[in-house]
């Protein structure tokens, strides 16, 4: 019985069953019996008349499996058919972030019309063909995406047009720094529903240090200012901050910060910074994971009492559970490569050779997919690695995000966040448990 799991917490431990949903508080001396069943072994007489034998018994007959794990079939040139895009306008930037991992600068360099119109269409015929309802297009970086705006709006009208046309809807997200926004660009954000997310270190000492403008100057003032704007128009955004050593131990100051100073963020995403791009050479090392959690915990209790969702990408997992950490991305860089991942945009970035699959054809104005590269990439999951094998989290995390387990293009079968997803999975269950 694979999907039985033992946690020890003090003199107890927590029995949890991630496919059905449960969990619950039992006496550690049931920990041999669980070993027993969890791996298919012979039970003695006296293992079947335990209470816990007894219990995960009934648990068996009457509570099936919330959601089987079944594995993705492989892609073919039949359905291979995303009906969402990430689109990278520019690999530059208007900032100099210490952990960029695109390390990006001020460079001249920008995505055609014609890549953006082909990848549009493709989506759009792709949901046609799949009978979906809804397409999807986030414009990211690599660089500032902001910087291509008349790009970016040209995108939006050609959505709206073929949503009328086809009786489709969109669902648009820019991820941007927030410092190129102005009231009228706010304005027609507003009116196109365009979700906004940005990204923002928001102690103001801690934006100097990390997110400064290319000429090193503090861009704080200037983030403050979009999201007032975005405030005063009563337009819900989200905020992304990266934590690295620096900042580790100012979560709390961090979420008291927009307590006091933007009443309507309700929100905030606490992510720890990983060893990508820039952050090599600027020293801006990724937080020691033990003392992350601890303070994480600490920011996400305080966030409670203030009303403010406090969350990472490995928190808040507690009855999900998915057999990939997330799904591999139609991401359409600003040369026309395809990659699984936003991180990896251009070719000489470290380990960019493992995640890009494909190029936009110019010629035949199509896109040239290696297949087999893809169902490469696809693959990874929690079944991949030997260290996943028995841990209680390999449900909810699925060997967490393939960017942290990769060097020269090999993927290592060690984790850098495995201890964060264990404990903050742990802190989460005890929570549901405690309420």
């Amino acid at each position: 019985m694979k999907d039985l799991f033992y946690i020890p917490i003090d003199e107890k431990c927590i029995i949890y069953m991630p496919q059905r949903d449960l969990a619950f508080y039992a006496d550690k001396e049931v920990i041999p019996i669980v070993d027993k069943i969890r791996n298919g072994e012979a039970l003695s007489i006296e293992d079947q008349k335990s209470v816990i034998f007894q219990q995960i018994d009934k648990i068996r007959d009457k509570y099936p499996r919330v959601k089987e794990l079944i594995d993705k079939p492989k892609f073919d040139e039949t359905n291979f058919l995303p009906t969402k895009a990430i689109i990278i306008p520019t690999e530059t930037c208007n900032l100099g972030c210490t952990y960029c991992y695109a390390s990006a600068m001020p460079i001249k360099d920008k995505i055609s019309w014609e890549l953006i119109e082909n990848t549009i269409e493709f989506i759009t015929k792709n949901a046609i063909s799949k009978k979906r309802k809804v397409i999807g297009i986030t414009f990211y970086g690599g660089g500032e995406p902001t910087l291509q705006w008349n790009y970016i709006e040209q995108a939006v009208d050609l959505l709206n047009l073929k949503c009328k046309n086809h009786k489709l809807e969109y669902d648009c997200t820019i991820i941007t720094n927030g410092t190129l926004l102005t009231e009228n660009k706010i304005d027609w954000i507003i009116k196109n529903n365009i979700n906004i997310q940005i990204s923002f270190d928001v102690l103001p000492d801690v934006q100097l240090v990390q997110r400064p403008f290319a000429n090193e100057k503090n861009s704080h003032s200037k983030v403050v200012e979009t999201i007032n704007l975005f405030q005063e128009k009563k337009y819900k955004i989200n905020l992304r901050c990266t934590i690295t050593e620096n900042n580790l131990l100012s979560m709390s100051k961090t979420v008291n910060y927009i307590f006091n100073n933007f009443k309507s963020i309700k929100t905030i995403h606490l992510e720890p910074s990983t060893s990508i791009g820039r952050s090599l050479s600027t020293s801006t090392y990724e937080p020691n994971d033990t003392v992350f959690i601890r303070e994480f915990i600490k920011a996400f209790e305080l966030g409670q009492e203030l009303g403010i969702y406090v969350y990472c990408s490995m928190s808040d997992n507690v009855g999900k559970i998915k057999s990939r950490f997330c799904n591999t991305e139609f991401t359409v860089s600003s040369n026309g490569a395809i990659t699984a991942c936003h991180r990896y945009s251009r070719e000489e970035t470290p380990n960019s050779k493992l995640f890009m699959y494909g190029k936009f054809n110019t010629e035949t104005k199509k896109f040239d997919v290696d297949l087999e590269k893809l169902n490469n990439i696809d693959s990874f999951n929690g079944k991949n690695y030997a260290n996943c094998k028995d841990c209680y989290a390999q449900y909810n995390c699925a060997g967490d995000c393939l960017s942290t387990r990769v060097s020269q293009d090999e993927v290592l079968q060690d984790g850098q966040r495995c201890n964060i997803v264990r404990e903050l999975l742990k802190y989460d269950l005890l929570r549901e448990l405690n309420s």
